[in-house]
Parts: structure tokens; C-alpha cells; sequence
């Protein structure tokens, strides 16, 4: 009897210790289906965009991030009720699983506000979608904050999305950027108040971006003038309040109607900058309705990178560039400030750039190149010009078998090597496979 009873004894302990084992490899923080992309990191506190909120005096819930750290946001709010908001002062890395929240129109906050003085980088995981209410920014990052957005998986991926968009304005006012700026009310704006932007950084990640009435996709809103936009990588698509119907002056990246950036520099990833209405894709707003104001498009730098830039539509922007300068209504009124230096990247457009120079103030033109014996579209690993110089290739892949350089006016294009196979020069901006087995 006794031996059967230890026999028990012995299997009940075994079994305790085989379930202690069990739940010592068991994540302590348990994530519910809704976050379904990843487990929570080791060193990352989880917050449910669902539940952990407090009210902010706007009816609406707030996660609040107030203290320095690592977070991992998950959740889906669907009654367009509910904000992210990062104090001043704070940095923060912050993994967006699938985040899915919005503030009803009627509401001027954005959906995410980062103060100024925070440093917050967001790491994309999932799908994740932020909308902001009336005349407010999808994600506000205003003078004195850095926004870094990149993929969970590392910079330079494409993996996890983010879509930050803003909505319209109330009557002349103006709206907030997708990212960026907020937006004014018609009795903020005048009674002089402007907004502000801080610097955003975009590593990776793809991202898409709409602003509201006069505002940027990515950057400002209605003649501000501050802020800076830096794309390394990704896979990035910005785009104005219903483009083509002629209500929004803003670029797509840059400054909003009447306004500028202090910088836009872009050294690698897919960017898409979509349609305007006499601003430019990439640089200034337009300035038809801003009298006696200086047309500045502020400084833009590109390096690298595969670049698609629409721009303004429409006959009421007199000099308008898809990559530069806004139009205005009477050009020999308005002067004109900014530059664009261009050391590399595949760069497409049908309207023009303001006053490309290199960084030699060397004057630049645009060059189509065609490669031949392409089975699809491949990345470029070098571009060497006939002054011996290299242009800059980081992240440039061919787009349907054509590289669109931009290069001094008396240098052209020596040859482009493409893996690990030369291709060069035979008439008519063609080139053709020197080695390897491409004809």
C-alpha cells in the first residue's frame, strides 16, 4: 500500500514539474488574437489600444506614453474614439501590431500627437491604420519632436504598414497633414496662428500618407514654414486632400498652400508622390492665394533612391515644378527661394525640377535610359558618367527597364552595372549587356 502511495506521490510531483517547465517558457504578457503579428519582445511593456485609456477632456481615449520606454501598442478602437498622445520630453520605441484607431470629425486632435521635445521612433508590425478629426494631422510631430518610422524587421524593409490620414477643414480653414503639421481652424488662422512641423524621419516600413484641405501628405499645412523630411528607405506614397478637384494647395511632401519645408532630403527607398494642384509633388505649396509672400521651396537633397513625382495639374500654377517650387498666379510678383541638389537616384516625372544642381552647383538635365535584355525590373549597383564620377545608386532599381538619371549637361552616362553584368552605351540612350549572358 505504501509503495503504491509513493508511486502516486511520484507521478503527481513529475507532473507539477513537467507543467513548471512548461510555463517557464510561456511569455508573463499573454496577447490577445487582435494582435496577431507578433509576441511581445523581451524589455516591451504591452498596451491595448482597446481598453488601457483614460478621457482627455475631449470625449475621447487616450493612451498616454509618459515616461521613457518601450512599448508595444496593439488594439482596434472602432467608434472613432480614441488617440495615441506621447508627452514632451519622452523617448519612446513603440511597436505598432495592427493598430487600428480614428477621432471622429467633429473632434480637432490628431489620431497620434507626439509633443514637442519627444523623440519617438515607430516600429511597423501588422497593419496599422491612424486617422486624425477635422483641421488636425493623422500624426502630429510639430517643431522641437523627431518622428523615426521604420520596419519591425529592420530599416530598409518594407514589411509593416502604417497609413496616417488627415481630413478636411472647416470652411477656410486649413486641414493637418497625414504626417506632419495640424491643421487651423478658419478663427485660428485669422487671428494669425500658424502651425509648426518638427523633423520626421522614415527608415522603412511602407507608408502612405493623405493630408486634409492645404496640407501635406508628409510635412506642413498652411503657410508653415518649418520641419524637415528625411526618406533612408522604405516604401513611402504621399498624397493630397483629393487631388485633381482643385481645393488643396499643398505638395505631397513638403510644405502645405503658401508654405515649405526647411529640408527634404531622400537617400534611398520607393517614394510616390502623387498629384497637386499647383504645388509640387516634392517642395513648395502654392502660392496663388498667399499675396506679396516669398515662394520659397525651402532645401532638397537626393541621393538615391527610386522616385515618382506627379505633381501639379491644372493652368493656375504659373512655374510650378514637380520637384521644387509652387506655382503662383503672377510669377514676376512673387520671389522665388530654395534649391534642389541631385547626386543620384532614379528620379521620374513629366513636370519638370526647379534648378537642379549637383554638388559641384554644377547645372543638371534629366537623361532617359533605356536598358536592354531585361527580363523584369532589377536593382542597379552602379552608375559611372563619362567625368569618371559615380552617381548615386542606393536603392535604384530599373522601372519598366528604364533609369532616369539626372546629370550634368555636357557628361552622359558611361555605363550601369546591374548584379554582376556591365551594360553600356549604343546609341539612342540605350544600353546593352557588355558580359555576363543577357544580349
Amino acid at each position: 500500500m505504501k509503495t503504491k502511495s509513493k508511486k502516486i506521490t511520484k507521478r503527481i510531483l513529475s507532473i507539477i514539474l513537467c507543467f513548471t517547465l512548461i510555463m517557464a517558457y510561456i511569455p508573463l504578457i499573454s496577447v490577445p488574437v487582435s494582435a496577431k503579428t507578433l509576441s511581445v519582445p523581451l524589455g516591451y511593456t504591452a498596451l491595448n489600444i482597446e481598453g488601457e485609456l483614460t478621457n482627455d477632456g475631449y470625449s475621447l481615449a487616450t493612451l498616454t506614453i509618459n515616461q521613457n520606454g518601450n512599448y508595444y501598442v496593439y488594439g482596434t478602437r472602432t467608434c472613432k474614439d480614441a488617440k495615441i498622445l506621447v508627452k514632451g520630453g519622452v523617448t519612446a520605441n513603440i511597436i505598432l501590431d495592427d493598430v487600428n484607431l480614428s477621432v471622429r470629425e467633429s473632434v480637432q486632435q490628431a489620431g497620434m500627437i507626439i509633443e514637442s521635445g519627444a523623440d519617438v521612433t515607430l516600429l511597423l508590425a501588422g497593419e496599422n491604420y491612424i486617422e486624425g478629426g477635422i483641421c488636425s494631422a493623422g500624426i502630429s510631430v510639430p517643431d522641437g519632436a523627431t518622428l523615426t518610422i521604420t520596419s519591425f524587421d529592420g530599416d530598409s524593409k518594407t514589411t509593416g504598414s502604417l497609413t496616417a490620414v488627415a481630413k478636411g477643414s472647416y470652411l477656410s480653414g486649413y486641414g493637418g497633414a497625414g504626417i506632419g503639421a495640424n491643421g487651423l481652424t478658419i478663427y485660428e488662422r485669422t487671428n494669425g496662428k500658424r502651425e509648426t512641423v518638427g523633423n520626421i524621419i522614415i527608415n522603412g516600413g511602407t507608408i502612405s500618407a493623405r493630408g486634409g484641405v492645404d496640407a501635406a501628405g508628409i510635412g506642413g499645412t498652411g503657410e508653415s514654414t518649418t520641419g524637415s523630411v528625411t526618406i533612408n528607405g522604405g516604401n513611402v506614397t504621399a498624397n493630397i486632400y483629393n487631388p485633381g478637384d482643385g481645393i488643396s494647395g499643398a505638395a505631397a511632401i513638403g510644405g502645405g498652400l503658401g508654405g515649405c519645408l526647411e529640408s527634404i532630403t531622400i537617400t534611398g527607398g520607393t517614394v510616390y508622390a502623387g498629384q497637386t494642384n499647383g504645388a509640387a509633388a516634392i517642395g513648395g505649396g502654392w502660392y496663388g492665394q498667399i499675396d506679396g509672400s516669398e515662394a520659397n521651396y525651402g532645401g532638397i537633397t537626393i541621393t538615391g533612391g527610386n522616385i515618382t513625382a506627379v505633381g501639379y495639374s491644372g493652368n493656375t500654377a504659373k512655374g510650378a515644378d514637380a520637384i521644387g517650387k509652387g506655382g503662383v498666379y503672377n510669377e514676376e510678383a512673387s520671389t522665388v527661394s530654395g534649391s534642389v541638389v541631385i547626386t543620384g537616384g532614379n528620379i521620374f516625372t513629366e513636370n519638370g525640377i526647379t534648378s537642379p544642381q549637383n554638388d559641384k552647383n554644377e547645372n543638371l538635365r534629366i537623361k532617359d535610359i533605356y536598358v536592354m535584355g531585361l527580363d523584369k525590373d532589377e536593382e542597379v549597383t552602379k552608375i559611372l558618367l563619362s567625368d569618371g564620377e559615380e552617381y548615386g545608386a542606393d536603392d535604384v532599381f530599373t522601372i519598366d527597364k528604364r533609369i532616369y538619371v539626372v546629370i550634368p549637361e555636357n557628361v552622359e552616362v558611361e555605363s550601369i552595372v546591374i548584379g554582376e553584368v556591365t551594360y553600356l552605351f549604343i546609341g539612342n540612350d540605350s544600353f546593352c549587356a557588355h558580359n555576363g549572358n543577357k544580349t
